[in-house]
């Protein structure tokens, strides 16, 4: 009656503390559903439109039978948001395209469609935006898409939502002995505590495994390796500074007389340097960071407290099973009561050897793993800032290396000319009085030589920029 004639629009429980009391009105499900996050999301408005205050809003059959058959022609695509340390099932129809399916995300982990950058077994997965859900590769719970961000601020980490079994064990073990019901009360909680258990493990599998294959992605954080050091290639410092000369662009023409003054080249000398040493500074995080995550996967492989707790839970399934077994019959003997006693005994030992698995081995290493994930994504995360800007200081100085390039081959091809005159090849080879210019001892061999190695360092530059960039 309250619900037909009180009930909200939109809420789909409540809960009456006292009789005759006020409602207090829910419009989630609880966190014990053991439903996904994209299924309650279809199923909340089902529930809140079957039964309405106001009759003309309220879902005839026709209307329920058509909700329901639309969610079971969805199909399920398994994510896992690797920022977050959460698991997400997403349910879209198999029409719908890669621009639904990053929508129906972002509903579920606040990051935007533009920031979503997707693995799948160690490779970039990436999605056209045209492309139908049915072509998607096939997931599951334990092979996931993995989610990653390309924002430079860190997620906020979620991690596996439960509620501590505790609380339903012990009641249940106290009345074992005075309640024979309280026995499969028993088992039940046992069975949820295994599953919550593998799920704990399985997300540390997860945080590992999915770091692993972003670091290990050229693409999301570029390898330093790949970037020489600017001591392997031909140091700027052997370039004469153009603004030590006696005005060589305004003499031949060989640079505009509007462009901004080039730095020297001992200055681009410096930055390269300390591009260099930033970078090696990365790697050797960077390095650090996979060692770890290398023996956090070894010792999630190596982790026997699932294969402990399984082994647990069918003594306890064998017990109850001989406890029903014996219940059939009208008169126990003494031996018989004795025995039975003795099982219940054994029965709740087990149960709290499952709770003391969960809490001191699954919990307490699932902690431990979603506080180190934090911290290895902030540090990737400065990485990645830190490898951004040194993108945009490389393309500066590739840009500066460049101009000097030409203003040097202008120069070069000046006195080189056999039609340039004689006051110019004078600028180029005499140094003016009380100057200490190097241009004057150049040649048009060495300048030759110069342009060569100015090249050389610009082609390198560019490549190393193009790796960034990616």
């Amino acid at each position: 009656y309250k619900i037909t004639t009180e009930k909200p629009r939109g809420a789909i429980a409540g809960i009456q503390r006292q009789e005759n009391g006020s409602i207090e009105w829910s419009y989630e499900l609880p966190i014990t559903c053991r439903l996904s996050t994209g299924l309650k999301d279809q199923l909340i408005p089902i529930l809140a439109n079957i039964l309405e205050v106001d009759q003309e809003k309220c879902w005839g059959f026709d209307q329920f039978f058509a909700g329901t058959n639309d969610i079971l022609h969805r199909m399920v695509v398994d994510v896992f948001s690797l920022p977050q340390a959460s698991s997400h099932r997403i349910y879209i129809h198999s029409y719908n395209t890669t621009t639904k399916f990053l929508d129906a995300v972002f509903k579920q982990t606040n990051i935007v469609p533009h920031h979503q950058e997707y693995f799948f077994e160690g490779h970039l997965y990436e999605l056209d935006p045209n492309l139908q859900a049915r072509h998607f590769c096939r997931t599951t719970e334990s092979s996931p898409l993995t989610l990653l961000s390309t924002s430079e601020q860190p997620e906020d980490v979620v991690g596996v939502r439960y509620r501590d079994r505790e609380w339903e064990i012990a009641p249940c073990l106290a009345q074992a002995l005075a309640v024979p019901f309280a026995l499969q009360s028993a088992v039940g909680a046992a069975h949820q505590t295994l599953r919550l258990g593998q799920a704990l493990h399985r997300g540390r599998e997860l945080l590992a495994r999915g770091l692993h294959w972003v670091m290990s992605s050229p693409r999301s954080i570029p390898s330093p390796r790949s970037i020489p050091s600017p001591r392997s290639i031909p140091s700027p410092r052997s370039i004469p500074s153009p603004r030590s000369s006696p005005s060589p662009r305004s003499s031949h023409g060989s640079c505009s007389s509007s462009s901004q003054p080039l730095p020297l080249p001992l200055q681009v000398d410096e930055e390269l340097s300390q591009c260099s040493h930033s970078i090696f500074d990365f790697q050797g995080a960077l390095d650090g960071i996979l060692a770890e995550l290398l023996k956090d996967r070894q010792q999630v492989h190596e982790d026997k407290s699932i294969r402990q707790m399984e082994c647990c839970l069918e003594k306890m399934q064998t017990i109850y099973k001989q406890f029903k077994k014996a219940r059939t019959c009208l008169r126990l003997g003494y031996n018989e009561e004795q025995i039975h006693k003795l099982d219940k005994l054994n029965l709740g030992s087990l149960a709290r050897r499952v709770l003391a698995i969960f809490q001191n081995d699954c919990v307490q290493q699932y902690q431990e793993a979603l506080a180190l994930h934090s911290s290895r994504m902030r540090k990737v995360c400065e990485i990645k800032k830190h490898l951004k800007r040194l993108s945009n200081r490389i393309s500066s100085c590739s840009v500066e290396m460049m101009e000097c390039q030409d203003c040097l081959q202008g120069v070069g091809v000046q006195s080189c000319s056999p039609t340039a005159s004689s006051c110019s090849l004078r600028m180029l080879l005499l140094p003016s009085p009380g100057s200490r210019s190097p241009w004057g001892w150049l040649c048009p061999c060495r300048m030759q030589e110069l342009l060569e190695q100015m090249r050389s360092v610009t082609c390198d530059l560019q490549f190393n920029n193009s790796i960034i960039e990616r």
